[in-house]
């Protein structure tokens, strides 16, 4: 029974760490530019899963947008943007990153 607790903890601490939210640095840059290159780097290294479900009442889920967040972390850095855990920028909440690729 231990066994199971044990490992239904660990699936929903891997699926809370997925969701946190990564922090950056730069030496020069104001919230601005972090924005700007922050959303090329997005749109970039992003996939569009559409959901395409009609519920009772006619409406359609929206789409959702993923990002693998290794290839967004190099898109960063080669702006010269340093992944840190106390980094002055942060990416929204609304940010999803997939990090398991």
């Amino acid at each position: 029974m231990k066994l199971i607790y044990i490992s239904l903890s660990a699936i929903m601490l891997a699926g809370c760490l997925s969701n946190q939210r990564l922090r950056y640095t730069h030496p020069d840059a104001g919230y601005e530019q972090f924005a700007d290159v922050s959303y090329q780097c997005e749109r970039a290294h992003s996939r569009i899963t559409s959901k395409a479900v009609v519920n009772n009442y006619g409406e359609v889920s929206p789409e959702e947008r993923t990002i693998d967040c290794n290839k967004f972390n190099a898109c960063m850095a080669k702006k010269g943007f340093t992944k840190t855990p106390d980094g002055n920028f942060a990416l929204g909440k609304d940010v999803k990153l997939n990090c398991s690729e």
